[in-house]
């Protein structure tokens, strides 16, 4: 069985693809296949990784049920005097797998409302539409009053979206459901710039078709 995250993105929102457009934006924001803006699933897993850290902090779910559903967590297994490339590629092969799964967020309630978004998104009247779903913001940062060398940056950023991921686990009772539950209440931003006031979301969960 599995549940669905509604984020109800309220701002501007950049996750980037670590690349730019040369002449254009400096950082490109992702898309999925079909070329609308999505959070990709290890973005939603990693949100999700920390809001149960959090909640787990404050006793609300039991010890370790985090690394429990999630895997162990980066460098928890790591050899300190080793290098942090050695220590990458240890941590490959010795952290633990978690339970829980998770999707990529993407327009549309469930599977089939979002298969129909891709189908749309591949027409050529979408193609006006799709671009509109995103614009380029600059900044620069301020050195006594003047622009600082190298500074001045053009990022691509998603318009606010309300987009859903599907979340399942391979536990065989549904008390994951109701901790992904109290988890979700924690999430206020996606992606980076969040100081800046990019990314403020509310997350909910829903059940399977969107319904609450």
């Amino acid at each position: 069985m599995s549940l669905w995250l509604k984020f109800e993105i309220h701002a501007p929102w950049h996750i980037g693809t670590g690349t730019g457009t040369g002449l254009g934006a400096d950082a490109l924001t992702i898309r999925g296949a079909s070329g609308l803006p999505e959070i990709p699933g290890r973005a939603v897993k990693g949100l999700l990784r920390d809001a149960f850290s959090k909640v787990e902090q404050t006793g609300s779910i039991a010890s370790g049920r985090t690394a429990q559903l999630f895997g162990s967590a980066p460098g928890s297994k790591g050899n300190e005097e080793a290098s942090i490339a050695a220590r990458q590629e240890m941590e490959r092969y010795q952290s633990e797998p978690g339970s829980i799964q998770v999707d990529s967020a993407r327009l549309g309630a469930d599977s089939s409302d979002q298969q129909k978004w891709q189908d749309w998104a591949a027409t050529d009247e979408s193609t006006d539409l799709v671009d509109q779903m995103t614009q380029e913001v600059s900044s620069t940062r301020l050195d006594q009053g003047v622009a600082a060398k190298g500074a001045l940056r053009t990022v691509e950023v998603a318009l606010p979206l309300t987009l859903h991921a599907e979340v399942g686990s391979l536990d065989s009772d549904e008390q994951w459901k109701d901790e992904v539950r109290l988890a979700a209440g924690m999430l206020r931003a996606v992606g980076k710039m969040r100081h800046r006031g990019f990314g403020r979301c509310t997350v909910s969960v829903v059940e399977e078709g969107g319904s609450r």
